[in-house]
């Protein structure tokens, strides 16, 4: 009986751990979605920010031509603040585009260490899933290994005691 004690551990045993390799492989895939997610938002950041650069740069060249064409000396200064103003905006924007670049990078470099990490470990954990599913294949074989050597040993049993019957006879 010891044996199928260790024989119905043994089967418990794979089956939760192809429970927790599911689990696993789950937690990976959110994780690596997530980080994937904050890749993106900052990629996204950074060309709306690229957009916004732009859009001061063409009104910063506006105001410079305004300036140069206008003779009035008020109409001049009027639009040299503007280009100023444009021009300081182009600076802040300049700033937070740089901000969010060195910001990606090391979210960069850890994704790819981690997919590739994870890669290596997916493949490992379905060598092991399929490591378990050889295993319980193994324990049912087994089971029903001794389920029919139990069986002979019964109808064995029954034979003899057929044979002993019938030799007193």
């Amino acid at each position: 009986m010891h044996f199928f004690r260790g024989f119905h551990s043994a089967e418990r045993e794979a089956k939760r751990n192809k429970q927790n390799l599911k689990k696993s492989k789950k937690e990976m895939d959110r994780v690596m979605r997530e980080m994937q997610a904050k890749i993106d938002t900052i990629q996204l950041n950074i060309t709306r920010t690229n957009e916004k650069l732009l859009e001061q740069q063409g009104l910063a060249d506006k105001f410079t031509r305004y300036e140069e064409s206008t003779e009035q000396p008020n109409e001049k200064s009027r639009f040299q603040m503007q280009k100023e103003a444009a021009q300081k905006e182009i600076n802040k924007l300049e700033k937070e585009k740089y901000d969010l670049e060195t910001q990606i990078v090391p979210f960069q470099q850890s994704y790819e260490r981690m997919s590739q990490t994870f890669s290596e470990t997916f493949d490992r954990l379905d060598a092991i899933e399929r490591e378990a599913s050889a295993k319980e294949n193994e324990a049912d074989l087994m089971k029903y290994t001794t389920a029919e050597e139990e069986k002979i040993q019964f109808e064995l049993a029954e034979a003899e005691a057929l044979l002993e019957l019938r030799s007193e006879k």
